[in-house]
């Protein structure tokens, strides 16, 4: 199962609003974000009852600086960078204006309370930090993909080779090898996992 514009379209309950607002879901350079945005915003509002809520609730929030205070953005130390930060940040806004009056208009299938910039924020960052799709016909979060991709901790994954690991301090190692298999990687990286003894 997949989160993208086919399960807007297709809700009963909210299809008929992906046609009716084309200014939003069609015709801007962000109409894909929007689309998926605004769809995960009404499976989020649903709360259990939504049958995508177990993979937001394992989901975790990102750090983005569009979303720091003026007080962090200055700790950058770049005002080239601390302006476009600044330039995002004011984008986002606009955009949740769009879609919360496109919200508002439908009382009966969105609880308008709970449709809240701050959940506008934690969508975007699910739809912009999770989506595949971008040289595809649209965009969409492919939750087991997902889960296969990102772990709850910070981890490092570290390809091996047992020849070249085996003989990573012989001077039978190949110079394009070594360019890689470093003595210093494999104890960081290796030697700390898998005693000799393990080959």
């Amino acid at each position: 199962m997949i989160i993208c514009e086919d399960q807007f379209r297709n809700d009963p309950k909210i299809g008929h609003i992906l046609d009716n607002h084309p200014e939003a879901f069609q015709t801007r350079i962000s109409s894909d974000h929007l689309t998926v945005i605004f769809f995960v915003m009404t499976e989020m509002i649903k709360g259990e009852e939504s049958f995508w809520a177990p993979y937001f609730a394992i989901t975790e929030k990102t750090d983005m600086c569009q979303f720091w205070s003026e007080d962090e953005l200055s700790n950058l130390q770049d005002e080239i960078m601390k302006a476009e930060a600044i330039d995002e940040t004011d984008v986002l806004k606009d955009e949740f204006l769009i879609i919360f009056e496109i919200a508002a208009k439908y009382p009966d299938a969105i609880d308008i309370s709970q449709f809240t910039f701050d959940m506008f924020l934690q969508a975007h960052t699910l739809v912009c930090t999770r989506c595949f799709g971008y040289s595809l016909p649209y965009l969409m979060i492919v939750p087991l993909a997902d889960c296969a991709n990102h772990h709850t901790t910070d981890n490092q994954y570290e390809m091996f080779n047992s020849r070249i690991h085996r003989q990573g301090k012989q001077a039978t190692t190949k110079e394009e090898e070594k360019f890689y298999f470093t003595h210093d990687k494999q104890r960081i990286n290796f030697f700390k996992h898998f005693s000799q003894e393990g080959f």
